[in-house]
């Protein structure tokens, strides 16, 4: 995409729920995180205007939904929109992708029935993108994605990311793609004139 590529992420935590908490609603999920600049303490906050995406895509909720203990949809929903909220606060205008996987039956579910809300309540630049199922062959470390998985995953989100990209600076994308042999690192380290920011209880070296 020839973009800088930002990830927010934070092994194991949720939009509401971290991974494993007994309690439905964890006391520090990722957005009461995301202002920081350091992860372990609360200030000295994050200065949003230092860097500012064309697209953000929100990948939150499948640690919410992987254990025994689950939020409630109204627990899951009105946090994630208070989320939503809150970025476009810092970012406004900007165009947000709400990511789902297939791995639970509450996600997707979810955050499809919260964004046909907002669409219908006059929010033009909500949107959903839903993962493919993967395949045992195509997981690696703790059941994140492995090569073949995240070109299965790019494959979905790249012409979807390369739709609202469009609409958000006017400048028309062509050839954009990702070759299988390209690792994750060679791709954050790219630097070119597109911004978009990826949010995501995921993290790991993949």
């Amino acid at each position: 995409l020839n973009a800088d590529y930002s990830v927010q992420a934070v092994s194991g935590y949720g939009m509401v729920h971290n991974y494993g908490d007994t309690n439905p609603l964890s006391a520090e999920p990722l957005p009461t995180v995301f202002d920081r600049t350091l992860f372990g303490s609360a200030t000295p906050k994050w200065n949003f205007a230092n860097w500012i995406p064309d697209l953000v895509v929100i990948a939150l909720g499948t640690n919410d939904f992987s254990t025994a203990v689950k939020p409630s949809q109204v627990q899951y929903t009105s946090a994630y929109q208070s989320f939503i909220t809150k970025v476009r606060s810092y970012f406004p205008g900007v165009h947000i992708i709400c990511m789902t996987y297939s791995v639970d039956v509450y996600q997707g579910k979810y955050v499809e029935a919260m964004v046909k809300d907002l669409v219908s309540q006059g929010d033009t630049k909500i949107h959903t993108v839903s993962m493919p199922t993967l395949l045992q062959t195509d997981l690696g470390c703790d059941y994140h994605p492995n090569l073949s998985g995240q070109k299965k995953y790019s494959d979905v989100l790249l012409p979807v990311v390369k739709q609202y990209l469009d609409l958000a600076t006017g400048i028309k994308l062509h050839g954009a793609s990702f070759p299988v042999q390209d690792k994750s690192s060679e791709l954050l380290n790219h630097s070119g004139h597109f911004r978009f920011s990826e949010l995501s209880g995921w993290a790991d070296a993949q």
